[in-house]
């Protein structure tokens, strides 16, 4: 496996007034980074994104970067056609994006909660998962369909509370069934949105044969004591049960390198695109310099 880190990670490490692609692209090549790009990054002002995509390319190819993958903030899973129609028409016209920038594969989520049921004009709660097995494999298959055609990988998230665990993202790849669509293994997502209460080995190792890219973000949980005080202390609706802050990789509460033998051990052999690098009393760039040297030594380990 190979390392790598998402633009999203690298900008939060920059002054604010550094935080364009440029200075991105200029900054993985001299630290030595390989990059995945999120799609928002990418965007300049007015400006085509095809040409953006152009223009990031050939600076990267001087930089010595290589662009391994397209992190897309549309989503599939609307069971509404017409929510549906505009993220897919924006994620079929990011493929062509994906394949200007010479990336491999394209990243994406599932919208963030159960969709609320078509038929029902006043919904007493949203579809679940079984339910929108239909919709999210019908859009799988049509983008992997439409990738195939530019020998593209597509790629599905595990993020927010909809598509969230292994089990998941094992069910949508074994439904959709192309050699081309799969999963985003995201092992600190598995802990994240359950709440620390899931196993992120185990989730990983039911979707490892299946993984297109892996994203790595490492966490530290707050104490029983400090959630009790935050939850009382927020306003009324607004409070959150589980809180974690961003840790070095390595030094946080999940089992990386557990995850990462999974996965070597199903076979795959990406990227794993760093997302969260914690921090550092040394600063921003210190902590995803230490967090990108100890991604790069568990995957030689794994």
């Amino acid at each position: 496996m190979k390392s790598g880190i998402m633009t999203y990670c690298l900008k939060n490490a920059l002054p604010e007034s550094e935080r364009n692609m440029e200075n991105l692209i200029r900054v993985a090549g001299e630290e030595g980074f390989d990059l995945e790009i999120y799609y928002p990054d990418l965007r300049q002002g007015d400006e085509d994104i095809r040409k953006s995509a152009e223009s990031a390319r050939k600076l990267a190819n001087e930089c010595g970067v290589r662009i391994f993958a397209l992190g897309m903030d549309a989503r599939i899973g609307d069971v509404n056609q017409e929510l549906a129609a505009q993220n897919m028409e924006k994620l079929k016209k990011s493929l062509e994006t994906a394949d200007i920038l010479g990336a491999e594969v394209m990243c994406f989520a599932a919208i963030d909660s159960q969709p609320v049921p078509p038929e029902q004009t006043n919904p007493q709660f949203g579809m679940l998962f079984d339910r929108t097995l239909p919709y999210m494999v019908e859009q799988m298959q049509e983008l992997a369909d439409e990738a195939a055609g530019r020998g593209l990988n597509t790629a599905l998230l595990n993020h927010c509370f909809l598509v969230y665990l292994g089990i998941h993202q094992r069910w949508i790849s074994l439904l959709t069934d192309r050699p081309n669509a799969g999963a985003c293994v995201d092992p600190g997502n598995y802990f994240y949105y359950t709440y620390g209460s899931e196993e992120p080995v185990r989730e990983t190792r039911l979707c490892a044969e299946h993984a297109k890219l892996v994203r790595v973000g490492d966490w530290n949980v707050a104490s029983d004591h400090e959630m009790v005080e935050r939850y009382r202390s927020a306003p009324r609706g607004e409070g959150r049960m589980f809180n974690c802050t961003g840790a070095i990789l390595g030094e946080g509460e999940v089992d990386h390198e557990s995850c990462f033998k999974a996965l070597a051990d199903a076979g795959y052999d990406g990227f794993a695109s760093l997302k969260v690098a914690g921090t550092s009393e040394l600063g921003p760039m210190e902590a995803v310099r230490i967090s990108m040297s100890n991604l790069s030594e568990m995957l030689h380990r794994a």
